[in-house]
């Protein structure tokens, strides 16, 4: 039997109409390991992080170019907001000021400080640099999972064109 229409209001991430099969994207919070990291520790830690730095932006790049590719450099920009965030001095410092400070590993460190900007950003009442908080809440996704050593899921590996649903 026909299902009635079914009709979902949201905000477009790319330009003009689509219909099709959905895929609807629900991405589950990542569970972070804390633990205690001894001083000496502490150099292997911020390898990591540093590393996982270089990964993240070289993923985002990547994402960006062909984002600019299929749909134009207006669409890819917004990667650019998310290879700042990865670029950020304050960020990085506060990270392993954190990290240094309560002997934590770098990912709960990380965790942490994001949650202290993603919360700061919140409460801004200019609605620019609130909707920022999408994109630090994606780089870090994407940061902590590299750090993890945990595949991120992504949409970019769909093998068929879907409508893709997710908050």
């Amino acid at each position: 039997p026909e299902q009635p229409e079914l009709i979902l209001q949201g905000i477009a991430a790319s330009p003009g109409v689509a219909h099709g099969p959905a895929f609807v994207y629900l991405q589950k919070r990542l569970e972070i390991p804390s633990y205690h990291v001894s001083k000496e520790g502490q150099a292997h830690e911020i390898s990591r992080f540093e590393a996982a730095l270089l990964e993240t932006r070289r993923q985002v790049s990547v994402l960006r170019d062909e984002v600019a590719n299929r749909l134009g450099e207006d669409e890819a920009a917004i990667f650019d907001a998310h290879l700042m965030v990865l670029e950020d001095k304050a960020l990085i410092d506060e990270t392993i000021r954190e990290m240094e400070q309560t002997a934590l590993n770098v990912d709960k460190a990380f965790e942490v400080v994001a949650e202290r900007y993603i919360e700061a950003f919140s409460l801004i009442p200019d609605s620019y640099l609130r909707e920022r908080v999408a994109d630090l809440r994606d780089v870090s996704r994407r940061l902590l999972h590299n750090l993890l050593g945990k595949p991120d899921v992504t949409i970019g590996r769909l093998t068929e064109n879907r409508v893709i649903v997710t908050d």
